[in-house]
């Protein structure tokens, strides 16, 4: 990516499974942790252009599914 000029890169990849085979991508994109990069595997069609705001969604829904977890068991 750095040599690139890149903030995010695509990988496609085929997961094999017993039931099949199906196309996945894993993006690569900054870190909001420190230095180096975040990994996503998605089935869905990302452009590397579109890698990072993808993944700042998907890390505010993992955040809020995982703040009900932590609540659910209070009420």
């Amino acid at each position: 990516m750095s040599e690139d000029g890149q903030d995010a890169a695509v990988e496609s990849a085929t997961v094999h499974t017993d039931q099949g085979s199906h196309a996945m991508q894993f993006l690569d994109v900054p870190s909001t942790k420190g230095d180096g990069t975040t990994v996503f595997a998605t089935n869905l069609r990302v452009r590397p252009a579109e890698a990072e705001a993808f993944c700042k969604r998907y890390s505010r829904r993992w955040q809020i599914e995982n703040e009900y977890k932590s609540i659910k068991y209070d009420f």
